[in-house]
């Protein structure tokens, strides 16, 4: 039996042999600047909607932003009570206002399901991808939630700046505490890596790292003043937003290895959330096989939950077609087993 891999990114390249990076990475800076940058694998800028005259935004107070599996930005305008969806084209349109006061965070679920925290009335709402508005939780009776994440099982993350708190929210909105106090110190932002580990910016000036067991450790400290949104790109690197000092006259992106190791990525206006979309990458295949009998046991990290596996027995003009079975979870990864036909058989990731 003979087993070749292969990995598809969202544009269907292929991935393989060694790591580099061309990650687009979008910021949006709130405040009175009231437009989204966007910033190319060498860190050159230009802005993607809004100017720096503020003559040209589509929204006020941009905070929240994130992408959709089809590649449209979604931009939660807080001053305006909207969130706007823009095309990879930088075409805007407003996608929800029911049910919005003062949004701030935004996240979506491997479903397409997009979270919003309302500032204004503490609470956190859900839409479908048709736009579709309704109640999701109540954050807390008093705070309102800072920043939002969901995880690959569905489960949808709040912090709580006020009270040092993250909750953990069901996919049917039933809470729990995930952390409090301790690291935590104006818990802002919120982001998963590859592993499932969940990484959270303090206001005051740290980045802690919660593991899946919920083992918490100080992740950084350098080089940061006032952090808010944060990210990981593709290669694993961790970005965080320096919303400025104190009149929110400058700001700058931070950015940290793997192994926590610090550098200025870029000085900005006034940067509040990050959303990073992977361009054309060459690394190491995320897919394992191994071989069981007739089998092939397929795994994959949990944190390309919106990803599917396909399978062909040629690429000659290959017919890929999804692969059935039970995809279960182990150690942070998914796991499907395969019965080979055939001399050999070629697996794929596609996004959903």
């Amino acid at each position: 039996m003979k087993v070749i891999l292969f990995t598809i990114a969202l544009n269907a390249a292929l991935l393989a042999g060694t790591p580099t990076r061309a990650d687009t990475i979008y910021v949006s800076n709130g405040n009175g600047w009231n437009n989204i940058q966007k910033f190319t694998t060498n860190g050159v800028s230009t802005y993607f909607v809004g100017n720096p005259s503020q003559t040209n935004a589509y929204f006020e107070f941009p905070w929240g932003i994130a992408f959709d599996s089809a590649g449209n930005l979604f931009v939660a305008s807080h001053d305006d009570n909207k969130i706007e969806k823009i095309t990879p084209d930088g075409v805007a349109s407003v996608f929800a206002t029911n049910g919005l006061n003062a949004p701030a965070d935004i996240t979506f679920d491997s479903t397409g399901n997009l979270f919003v925290s309302n500032y204004g009335d503490r609470t956190i709402e859900k839409f479908t991808p048709g736009g579709m508005g309704s109640l999701f939780a109540v954050n807390d009776p008093t705070y309102p939630a800072s920043g939002l994440a969901c995880d690959a099982q569905g489960n949808v993350f709040a912090t709580t700046a006020w009270i040092n708190t993250i909750k953990q929210f069901t996919s049917n909105g039933i809470p729990s505490v995930f952390a409090s106090g301790g690291l935590l110190n104006g818990p802002i932002g919120l982001a998963f890596d590859a592993s499932g580990n969940l990484f959270v910016a303090n206001y005051f000036g740290s980045v802690a790292k919660f593991t899946t067991n919920g083992v918490g450790s100080t992740f950084a400290t350098d080089g940061l003043y006032t952090p808010g949104g944060i990210a990981f790109d593709s290669l694993g690197n961790l970005y965080v937003a320096n919303e400025g000092n104190a009149d929110f006259s400058s700001g700058s992106i931070e950015i940290f290895t793997s192994a926590g190791a610090p550098s200025v990525y870029a000085d900005v206006d006034n940067p509040f959330d990050f959303a990073i979309t992977p361009g054309l990458h060459v690394f190491p295949p995320k897919l394992e096989i191994k071989s069981s009998g007739t089998n092939a046991v397929v795994s994959w990290p949990v944190s390309l939950g919106m990803f599917s596996l396909e399978a062909t027995t040629i690429l000659n003009n290959p017919n890929w077609n999804p692969v059935s079975g039970t995809n279960f979870l182990t150690n942070g990864r998914f796991l499907t087993t395969n019965g080979m036909t055939g001399s050999s058989r070629f697996f794929r990731l596609r996004k959903h």
